[in-house]
């Protein structure tokens, strides 16, 4: 029995040794994975400044150029109609999109299409304006205004206004009648009459013209009043007005005349 409990004895103690060989090696290897971990995973040493930096994109140049208008339409390539020779130097070509085209106030609508601008009837009170290039003669010179016109109906009159560089109230007015509903018509003015001028208004350059389309606009509300505008032109003789055929020979028109 004790040589058993020596061997026993011996046994545990040989155990015991190895088990703590074991652990003192696993020990070094965990210190040295440690400290190379350690190392990688470090903060890196300090290096100099980049010679060179890094390169960075070009700033995309700005490119400035003179306002530029819309083109205007040209009338021998969207008309399909006969072009007229308007007599005059002074005139205003609504079929075209260009300076010219009307401007309506609240009361007014105008569409721009092919035979010229077409106005339509919001409220009361409708017109729309229209400025004029520099130089577009003197109203006391051409005093007659021609208005290629066509009206839906012929019940209700219309307004000519104008302004010049000597009077830009707008306020100068023609009455007119439409006498043709439904076709094409010339409404021929003389300004020298019109209503609510200024002793100077003729002697000035026109600068606007203005149309409403019907003088009592509160009984015209409805959606069958309108009426379309080819052309305002303005001549130095009654004459020369009542010959003006408008700019262009329209197709319906050309069916009339036939």
């Amino acid at each position: 029995m004790k040589k058993y409990k020596l061997l026993k004895t011996i046994a545990a103690v040989l155990l015991a040794a190895v088990m703590i060989f074991v652990m003192a090696s696993c020990g070094e290897a965990g210190n040295s994975t440690g400290k190379e971990d350690g190392a990688a995973t470090g903060a890196p040493a300090k290096t100099g400044e980049p010679t060179e930096k890094p390169a960075t994109p070009e700033a995309t140049p700005v490119v400035t150029r003179a306002p530029t208008k819309e083109p205007s339409v040209d009338p021998t390539e969207t008309h399909e109609s006969n072009i007229l020779d308007p007599g005059t130097d002074f005139y205003l070509d609504f079929t075209d999109l260009g300076d010219s085209v009307f401007n309506p106030n609240a009361d007014c609508t105008v569409e721009h299409e092919e035979e010229g601008a077409v106005f339509y009837i919001v409220a009361a009170d409708p017109y729309a304006t229209a400025n004029t290039e520099t130089g577009f003669g003197t109203a006391e010179e051409y005093r007659y205004v021609a208005i290629k016109v066509k009206a839906s109906k012929s019940d209700l009159g219309g307004e000519y206004r104008f302004a010049t560089t000597t009077d830009g109230r707008g306020w100068a007015m023609v009455p007119f009648e439409y006498t043709k509903p439904g076709e094409w018509e010339v409404i021929v003015l003389d300004t020298s009459q019109a209503q609510y001028m200024n002793p100077d208004t003729l002697e000035g350059e026109v600068t606007m013209v203005r149309i409403d389309p019907v003088n009592d606009g509160a009984k015209a509300l409805s959606e069958d009043y309108y009426i379309t505008v080819e052309s305002i032109a303005l001549f130095t003789t009654q004459e020369a007005a009542q010959a003006y055929k408008g700019l262009y020979v329209w197709p319906d028109e050309a069916a009339q005349e036939g």
